[in-house]
């Protein structure tokens, strides 16, 4: 379905977290399956204890550079060092052969940043509601690519993450900046995330309403609205700033 993009001066504001609500690289595979089966598509069928160290190798020096990685050159580059990483280790006790451009795509497709199914659905509904949207997340420089590439980024007025701020949730300061860059009333606002201490007691601290949004069955916190997708978080919303 194609949703028109749709900037609105309505009063209303949805703030939505990113990773674990709209978006997530789980697939249900544990990390290192998922890479493995990639690297057999593309003619290797590694050991998994060799590449269970090889990936938290990997992961560690990710997790390390991605916050400085503010370009899409520069995340290629990332990934380049990754699969290195990858190879280097593969190598030192296997007959390991692929080049470092599969293994660069082994990489990408195991941990793909996948929408939820019904993120799509839920912007559609809030837009038509006349719900203006914003993005609030822990988050790197990579959030506005990422989103870019998801084809979602246009449909919120605002971008807000972490890493460009030098402030984390639950501090109340970044749901300040959010609510300031909208010029908005935090009365006018609900925070939708999937994490009860960043989203939902972050969002409280600013005199923000909040849903939770639990895929899971993971024990619910009192008093707090639950949602199981974005799509009941957004209808829930959408009732809250009746």
């Amino acid at each position: 379905m194609h949703i028109e993009p749709i900037i609105t001066r309505h009063k209303k504001v949805l703030l939505i977290d990113a990773y674990g609500t709209l978006f997530s690289t789980e697939d249900g595979n544990p990390p290192v399956e998922a890479l493995a089966i990639e690297l057999a598509a593309r003619g290797h069928k590694p050991d998994m204890v060799l590449l269970a160290h090889a990936l938290k190798l990997e992961m560690h020096h990710y997790r390390a550079k991605q916050r400085s990685v503010k370009t899409r050159e520069a995340l290629k580059l990332l990934r380049f060092e990754c699969a290195a990483i990858i190879v280097r280790e593969l190598r030192k006790s296997e007959n390991f052969n692929l080049e470092i451009g599969q293994v660069v795509e082994s990489l990408v497709s195991a941990f793909e940043v996948r929408l939820y199914p019904e993120v799509q659905a839920s912007i559609a509904y809030a837009l038509d509601k006349g719900l203006r949207l914003a993005v609030v997340s822990n988050f790197s420089y990579l959030l506005p690519i990422i989103m870019q590439d998801l084809g979602i980024a246009d449909y919120f007025e605002e971008i807000i993450f972490s890493a460009e701020l030098g402030i984390e949730k639950p501090s109340v300061d970044i749901f300040t900046h959010a609510v300031n860059q909208l010029k908005c009333k935090s009365h006018h606002c609900v925070m939708i995330g999937d994490t009860y201490e960043e989203d939902i007691l972050g969002a409280s601290s600013a005199g923000i309403k909040h849903v939770l949004v639990s895929r899971t069955d993971k024990p619910e916190a009192a008093g707090t609205t639950i949602a199981r997708d974005l799509l009941e978080a957004v209808i829930l919303a959408e009732h809250m700033l009746d």
